[in-house]
C-alpha cells in the first residue's frame, strides 16, 4: 500500500507540472488575445477529461481489472503525442523588439562604489507596504539612507 501511495504522489507531481507547463507555454507562444483561444481549448479538453477519465476508469475496472487503469495511459499517451506531432502546427511568431526593461541598459559602466542601498536586504524606494533595511555598521537600522 505504501508503494501505491508513493507512486500516486509522483504521478500527482508530474500532472501538476504538466498542467502548469501547458499554461506557461501558451503564455509564451501567443499574445493575450490569441492565447485566450488556446486557453479556452485547453479548458474544454481538461473539462472533458475530468468527466470522461473517472467514467472510463470505472468501466475498465469493472470490465477488466484495476491494473488496466494504469496500463491504458501509455498507449493513449503515445497516440496523442503522434497526433500532436502530425497535426499541431503552431504559427510562427516574429521576434520581439527589445523593450526598455531588457538587459541592454545593464551594459552601462558600474559606479566605482556601491550605493548604500545596493546591499542585500536593503529597503527599496518603490511604493507599497512598509520597507525594512538590513542595517549595517555604516547604515544602522534607524538610517533613512535607503527609504
Amino acid at each position: 500500500m505504501e508503494q501505491l501511495i508513493v507512486f500516486r504522489i509522483v504521478q500527482g507531481l508530474g500532472a501538476g507540472g504538466l498542467f502548469v507547463s501547458v499554461l506557461a507555454i501558451i503564455g509564451e507562444l501567443f499574445t493575450p488575445r490569441e492565447g485566450a483561444k488556446y486557453y479556452g481549448m485547453f479548458g474544454m479538453v481538461f473539462a472533458g477529461a475530468s468527466l470522461a477519465g473517472p467514467a472510463v476508469g470505472g468501466l475498465l475496472t469493472d470490465a477488466l481489472s484495476w491494473h488496466w487503469v494504469f496500463l491504458v495511459n501509455l498507449p493513449v499517451g503515445a497516440v496523442i503525442v503522434a497526433l500532436l506531432v502530425k497535426y499541431l502546427h503552431l504559427p510562427g511568431r516574429p521576434p520581439r523588439a527589445p523593450s526598455s526593461t531588457t538587459r541592454a541598459s545593464s551594459r552601462s559602466p558600474r559606479p566605482s562604489s556601491p550605493s548604500p542601498c545596493s546591499r542585500p536586504g536593503a529597503a527599496s524606494s518603490t511604493p507599497g507596504p512598509p520597507r525594512r533595511s538590513s542595517g549595517s555598521a555604516s547604515a544602522p537600522w534607524s538610517s533613512s539612507d535607503c527609504s
